[in-house]
C-alpha cells in the first residue's frame, strides 16, 4: 500500500481572511494528494520529472522542489510552467511552492497577481502569501494592478503589498490616497492596515491620516497601528501631547495594545497623566500593562498636590499588586 503525504492545510485554514468576497463553491478538488514521499527521490530526479505525469504527480513534483530546491532559479521553469496546470491542485501546489522558494524574479510575480481574478479562493490567498515572501520582485506587478477595475483584483494587490514590509515602502504614495477615500470600504480599510505594515514610512502615512479622516474613521487606523510592531512606539509618544484630545487618546491606546514593548514611551505616558479625560486612563491602563519600571516612576506622584493625578497613581499602583 502506498504512503500518503496529504496537504490539506494548502487549501483550508484561514478561508475569511479578510477577502471582500466570499469564497466561490466550484465543485472542483483543490487538495492535492502527493502520491509519493518527496524524500523518497533526489533532487535531480525532481527537476527531470516530465511526461505524462498525473495530476497528483505533478503536484508532488512542485512540493518537492519547494523542499529539496537549494537554488530557486534552477526549478523557475518547472514552477512557472506548473503555475498554468489545468488541474487547481497542482496550481495550488506551485504557489505555495513558489512562496516557499521565493524566486527572486518578477516573471514569478507577474504570473502570481493572475490569480487574483480565480474563482478558488485558496489560489487567490495562496497567491497573495506567495507575493509576499518575494520581496522587492513582487513591488511593480503589485502597484500595476491598484487601479483594476475589480474590486476582488484590487484588494488582493493592497493586501499583498502590506505584505511586503519595508520592502512595500516605495508603495506608500499609492496606498495613502486608496486609505483616506476609496469609495469602496473593503479597499478602503485594507489600504490602511497595509499602509502600517510598511515600516516608517507607512506609519507616519497613517498618522498624517488620523488629522485628516473622521474621527470615526481613526479606529480603523489606530487598530492598524497597533499591529506595527515597536517601529509605532515613537511616533505615537510623539502624540500622546496632541492638541486633539482623540488623536491623544487613540494613540495611548496603541501603547496600551502594546504592552511591554511601549516602554520606551514612559516618559511620555507619565507626563500624559496630567491630562484629564480619556487620554489619562488610556495612558494608566498603557502604564499598567508596562509593569514593575512603570510603577517605580509612579510613586513619586502619589504626593502630588494634584489629587486626580496622585488618584491614578494609587489605582495603577494598586491594580498591578493585585489589591
Amino acid at each position: 500500500m502506498s504512503r500518503r503525504l496529504l496537504l490539506w492545510p494548502l487549501a483550508l485554514g484561514l478561508a475569511a481572511c479578510g477577502d471582500p468576497e466570499p469564497p466561490m463553491p466550484t465543485g472542483t478538488k483543490t487538495v492535492p494528494t502527493v502520491v509519493e514521499q518527496y524524500q523518497r527521490r533526489s533532487l535531480v530526479s525532481w527537476r527531470a520529472r516530465a511526461g505524462e505525469l498525473t495530476a497528483e504527480e505533478r503536484a508532488a513534483q512542485v512540493w518537492a522542489l519547494s523542499v529539496l530546491e537549494k537554488d530557486p532559479l534552477a526549478s523557475l521553469d518547472t514552477l512557472l510552467e506548473r503555475l498554468g496546470d489545468p488541474d487547481p491542485s497542482v496550481r495550488l501546489a506551485a504557489i505555495v511552492a513558489v512562496g516557499r522558494l521565493a524566486p527572486p524574479s518578477p516573471r514569478v510575480a507577474e504570473r502570481l497577481v493572475t490569480f487574483f481574478e480565480a474563482p478558488q479562493e485558496p489560489l487567490r490567498r495562496h497567491a497573495r502569501i506567495a507575493l509576499g515572501q518575494l520581496g522587492p520582485a513582487a513591488l511593480e506587478p503589485l502597484r500595476g494592478l491598484l487601479d483594476a477595475e475589480s474590486v476582488r483584483v484590487r484588494w488582493g494587490a493592497v493586501a499583498a503589498l502590506g505584505d511586503l514590509g519595508e520592502a512595500g515602502a516605495a508603495a506608500v504614495g499609492d496606498l495613502t490616497p486608496l486609505a483616506r477615500e476609496d469609495a469602496n470600504p473593503s479597499i478602503r480599510r485594507q489600504a490602511r492596515f497595509s499602509l502600517a505594515r510598511l515600516g516608517r514610512a507607512g506609519i507616519d502615512a497613517c498618522v498624517a491620516l488620523m488629522r485628516e479622516v473622521e474621527t470615526t474613521d481613526r479606529a480603523e487606523l489606530t487598530a492598524a497601528l497597533a499591529l506595527a510592531g515597536s517601529d509605532v512606539v515613537a511616533p505615537m509618544a510623539a502624540l500622546l501631547q496632541d492638541a486633539d484630545e482623540d488623536i491623544a487618546a487613540r494613540s495611548a491606546g496603541v501603547l496600551v495594545d502594546l504592552g511591554a514593548a511601549a516602554l520606551p514611551a514612559l516618559d511620555e505616558l507619565l507626563a500624559a497623566l496630567s491630562r484629564p479625560g480619556p487620554v489619562r486612563f488610556n495612558a494608566a491602563e498603557a502604564l499598567l500593562r508596562i509593569g514593575a519600571p512603570a510603577i517605580e516612576r509612579l510613586k513619586p506622584l502619589l504626593e502630588s498636590e494634584d489629587e486626580g493625578l496622585a488618584g491614578i497613581a494609587r489605582y495603577v499602583i494598586d491594580t498591578h499588586a493585585g489589591k
